[in-house]
């Protein structure tokens, strides 16, 4: 994942990942990597749904 520093300052994308973290149960590496993946958002999101819910591991 990267980001332009003029833009985003590091510290809320930080704070952004750990929030993500603690909703949703993946750790901020696996968010990092689902960010970079190659799946549409649509996608992804089925993906975070059935996974939280316990249809996919």
């Amino acid at each position: 994942m990267t980001f332009d520093n003029d833009q985003v300052p590091i510290h809320p994308v930080a704070q952004l990942l750990q929030q993500a973290s603690a909703t949703t149960g993946f750790t901020p590496a696996e968010i990092v990597a689902l960010v970079d993946c190659e799946l549409d958002t649509d996608h992804l999101l089925e993906y975070i749904t059935a996974v939280m819910s316990n249809r996919m591991n």
